[in-house]
């Protein structure tokens, strides 16, 4: 080993180790170590060429290697859903023909199902938009090709949960073959929620400027009392129409849909993909 480190051909470089079993991991280890005593000693700092050795899967014990010149670290909870959303709009700034909310829709979704897993981002971005929007039939296919069914495990060793220990998340392919499909929904909601409650908000306003000189004001209900127009959400709104007629059966319409859909992100509950995108909600 002394030898082999004191070589000008093999230092500064960086080598990756690849393929290491449980099996051989012993050996590894031991050689790790001894490489380590030997470079500290007879290299200087900046001269020493770096072994990395991924250590991937079940079956390897904790890696106790810790030392002067070697350390190890898990790769948990480094990659977050932050990451993965970035990953997914820069992904979608190429289809610059997609409509801005159901790019951000998609960007969202994409980011809250796959969490960590940059797989299953990719995945998803490559399917079609109503496929990306509820995914489950790609949830299920991916945890087939992984071998998971809902007998396996929660192990990060296995890719099944991510996240800091005391608050680990679950792959979202694993909550699908186990059927947990209110964790499953709270996610597609969570990316939902985001996007098109501020949505909802700008189409509420957009109706009532429309439709401003319909309105006799004020109204009076069982909610309170309303002096503007611009006071009145979408149930009130919906409300006066009922009383006092719309402007129009469009505008009733659009009132309906925009109601329907709110509620159902008010309760927690995700929309449909045909609801999420219908023209009156993206405002096409």
């Amino acid at each position: 080993m002394a030898d082999l480190v004191r070589l000008g051909r093999f230092q500064e470089r960086l080598i990756w180790v690849s393929g290491v079993s449980p099996e051989s991991w012993p050996a590894w280890r031991t050689l790790l170590l001894a490489y380590s005593d030997a470079s500290r000693n007879l290299v200087p700092e900046g001269r020493r060429t770096a072994l990395v050795v991924p250590l991937a899967g079940v079956g390897f014990q904790q890696p106790d290697v810790s030392d002067v010149a070697v350390t190890h670290w898990q790769f948990r909870d480094v990659v977050h859903r932050d990451d993965l959303f970035v990953m997914a709009l820069q992904h979608e700034d190429g289809r610059p023909s997609r409509h801005r909310v159901s790019r951000a829709l998609r960007a969202n979704s994409v980011a809250h199902i796959s969490q960590w897993d940059h797989t299953l981002a990719e995945r998803l971005l490559e399917a079609d938009l109503q496929s990306a929007l509820q995914p489950r039939a790609i949830l299920e296919s991916y945890a087939r090709e992984r071998g998971w069914t809902a007998a396996t495990a929660e192990n990060w060793e296995v890719g099944t949960v991510d996240g800091p220990r005391n608050r680990p998340l679950v792959h979202s392919a694993l909550l699908a073959v186990q059927g947990r499909e209110a964790e499953l929904d709270r996610r597609l909601w969570a990316a939902q929620a985001s996007v098109l409650l501020p949505l909802l908000e700008e189409r509420r306003v957009e109706l009532i400027d429309r439709h401003r000189s319909h309105f006799k004001l004020p109204f009076e209900t069982e909610l309170g009392r309303f002096e503007e127009p611009d006071d009145l959400e979408l149930g009130s709104l919906l409300y006066y129409f009922h009383l006092h007629g719309p402007p129009n059966g469009k505008a009733m319409g659009e009132a309906k849909r925009l109601r329907a859909a709110r509620n159902k992100l008010a309760h927690i509950k995700p929309l449909k993909p045909s609801e999420a995108l219908h023209p009156v909600v993206l405002g096409a």
